[in-house]
């Protein structure tokens, strides 16, 4: 579960290298493209969507979040995550299991987290499609193929998720 967690964390890390590879062909960028947002957290890379653009599973986890205008996603070391601590942050360092953070935003995200910290990619529809299915094999669904959240978060209107 460790080398799943490091690979999961490093693929949305590249999602950063979108630019270069999934943005919106000139000419087509004003017809239908949708907005990424790729947000910088200090250790941590998150993605965000506009609610209003998820179809899928990922619509529902931002409903769960409050109907939210933005649905934040990023992953973390789950004892990390749930405790907070120094001993722990220490533990994050080994592989162990990882946990999904997910917030939802009334403003955007360069108004929660500074204009400096979140750069905008420009996608085809198709292209992201495909970013909020892979966020969204990162979660853990359950049997019925729902995430039900299994904890409140650190912030206002997050939470955890397998």
């Amino acid at each position: 579960m460790g080398i799943e967690l490091l690979r999961r964390v490093l693929a949305l890390a590249a999602l950063a290298l979108l630019p270069a590879c999934a943005t919106v062909p000139r000419g087509e960028a004003a017809v239908g493209a949708e907005t990424l947002y790729v947000i910088h957290r200090g250790w941590h890379t998150d993605v965000a969507f506009a609610a209003q653009d998820l179809h899928g599973p990922l619509a529902a986890v931002a409903q769960d979040l409050g109907g939210a205008k933005y649905l934040v996603v990023g992953v973390g070391d789950r004892r990390y995550l749930e405790s907070r601590g120094v001993g722990t942050g220490l533990l994050a360092l080994w592989p162990g299991q990882g946990l999904m953070l997910g917030t939802g935003l009334s403003t955007t995200p360069q108004q929660a987290f500074g204009a400096d910290k979140v750069a905008q990619l420009r996608l085809s529809p198709e292209r992201a499609q495909a970013v909020a299915a892979f966020v969204w094999h990162s979660f853990r669904p359950d049997a019925d193929g729902a995430v039900r959240s299994e904890a409140p978060g650190p912030y206002g209107g997050s939470r955890f998720y397998p």
